[in-house]
């Protein structure tokens, strides 16, 4: 009861103290997320009072999850709604001068349930839009990224589709015009794991790295660095301290890139996607699940050019659901199969 009060104590005392500061600030701020009722709420304040807000949706549930300010001094947000659109939850675009009047609004869906997570205008002038693609039918989605001209007018859509599942939350545009996405998988090794995707500047997948443990982790920001590499914040409940920690990891882009395939036996393809050859390659294959014959491989390649590929095949004999993770250089992918004696059949988990 001592401990309540002095708690109790300590908020009263910092009020006091803080509420002042606040009341004597003249920055000002644009906040957006979040749902309010029916409608989402985007708020621009100064704590003087000289400010507004303005709430843009309809009769549904519709929700704010990033907002930038543009070239033009407005605003645009990035969402989801389920009052307007083709039907379901349906990716949204809003654009605001620079009070938050509304300008223009857009809705894109692939499936029932698309949302928006994050956006960034582009060097053109036009959106680029980072979400998740869902379906009613399924627990699972996928990453789902759009890009727009300067009036929200959709130039090509982009779904980057796994058996597992995945979610973007965040984009940016890279130096070289294409762009990086980081959000979450199930591809990994865990219950959720860190996924990072590279693109050109029309979208077309180059490369993907997936991070994590054995639990949950997750990527919210992704940002290019200023010596070309990749700097992720998220959180991470398998290291550090505690239950969940945050988490930053800084990463350079893939020199390898790893294919897994099945039929009799396993197919392993490595390919050289950097710019010089690579020397003494090491990796490693191993299965976990009902494997009797094939259960783990280790091995080195000599090298491989730019552009190269080098295959690596690996009988099995086994039964039932099994999965196996391939590293290559720095790289793993991990891929499910269903065993039936010497024949590996995708097997979607």
């Amino acid at each position: 009861m001592v401990k309540i009060e002095k708690v109790i104590f300590c908020v009263f005392v910092a009020m006091l103290f803080v509420m002042p500061m606040l009341s004597q600030s003249d920055s000002s701020s644009l906040v957006g997320g979040g749902e309010v009722k029916n409608d989402d709420r985007c708020i621009g304040f100064n704590v003087l009072g000289d400010g507004w807000n303005k709430t843009f949706g309809g009769s549904d549930a519709d929700q704010s999850h990033s907002v930038i300010q543009t070239a033009d001094g407005g605003y645009v947000l990035a969402g989801t709604t389920a009052s307007f659109g083709a039907g379901g939850d349906d990716m949204w675009l809003v654009k605001t001068d620079g009070e938050g009047n509304e300008q223009w609004n857009r809705t894109f869906g692939v499936r029932e349930n698309d949302v928006g997570w994050d956006c960034q205008q582009t060097s053109d002038g036009g959106y680029v839009m980072a979400g998740f693609a869902g379906s009613s039918s399924s627990i699972y989605g996928n990453v789902l990224l759009i890009k727009t001209d300067g009036n929200g007018d959709e130039m090509w859509t982009k779904t980057f589709e796994d058996d597992d599942g995945s979610s973007a939350y965040s984009v940016q545009q890279t130096a070289d015009g294409g762009y990086i996405i980081g959000g979450v998988t199930n591809l990994g090794e865990g219950h959720g794991d860190i996924l990072l995707v590279k693109t050109d500047g029309d979208g077309n997948f180059l490369w993907d790295r997936i991070f994590g443990g054995y639990y949950p982790d997750a990527c919210y920001s992704v940002r290019q660095t200023a010596d070309g590499c990749y700097i992720i914040a998220g959180e991470t409940y398998s290291f550090g301290a505690g239950i969940v920690d945050a988490w930053l990891v800084k990463t350079a882009e893939p020199a390898v890139k790893i294919w897994i395939s099945g039929g009799f036996g396993l197919h392993v393809l490595i390919k050289n996607i950097a710019d010089d050859e690579l020397h003494d390659i090491g990796y490693s294959i191993e299965f976990s699940g009902l494997i009797f014959i094939g259960r783990e491989s280790t091995g080195f390649i000599s090298s491989i050019p730019p552009g190269g590929e080098v295959a690596v095949n690996m009988p099995v004999f086994g039964i039932g659901s099994v999965t196996v993770k391939v590293t290559a250089s720095d790289i793993s992918k991990t891929a499910h199969f269903r065993v039936f004696g010497p024949f590996l059949l995708p097997d979607a988990k």
